[in-house]
């Protein structure tokens, strides 16, 4: 069981109020670096680059503002478009397809809207992720918990 971090900044007490119950193992897969890494920026060690800082954003639908300062709310509107390019029909067709098959398969029941954010996040991931990566159950249930606990 990983240890409980303790934060010595207001920033990295924020990234684990962003994170929630997100595991730093399946949030460091979503953003490509490792859960050491994840967990010296939560630890307040070390600082993430620019980046990295909009894929935190991009990943979790979380403001920068709010991460970076504490001001304003801490999830993005909802109408955020995806990444603010051309849809990749392809990938979109794999991520919907994939996520399909993990609901019926777990025999789970998403409301059309945490469906819809589950997709994104996913869409969001993929688009950056190498091509031979393949989103694992464990990273789509993490998502879920993630979409399914309240807004803060």
């Amino acid at each position: 069981m990983p240890r409980k971090l303790k934060p010595s900044t207001p920033f990295g007490e924020r990234m684990i109020q962003a994170r929630g119950k997100l595991s730093r193992h399946a949030l460091a897969e979503l953003l490509d670096c490792p859960p050491n890494t994840l967990g010296n920026w939560e630890r307040g060690r070390t600082f993430p680059d620019r980046d990295v800082l909009v894929r935190i954003r991009d990943v979790l639908g979380i403001s920068l503002d709010w991460l970076l300062t504490g001001e304003g709310t801490m999830r993005l509107a909802e109408s955020t478009p995806v990444d603010g390019a051309e849809i990749d029909q392809n990938t979109l067709i794999h991520v919907i397809a994939g996520v399909e098959h993990h609901i019926e398969r777990r025999q789970l029941r998403l409301k059309p809207d945490e469906k819809a954010v589950l997709m994104t996040l996913l869409y969001r991931w993929a688009r950056g992720a190498a091509k031979d990566i393949v989103i694992g159950a464990q990273m789509i249930d993490d998502l879920i918990h993630l979409i399914r606990r309240p807004m803060g």
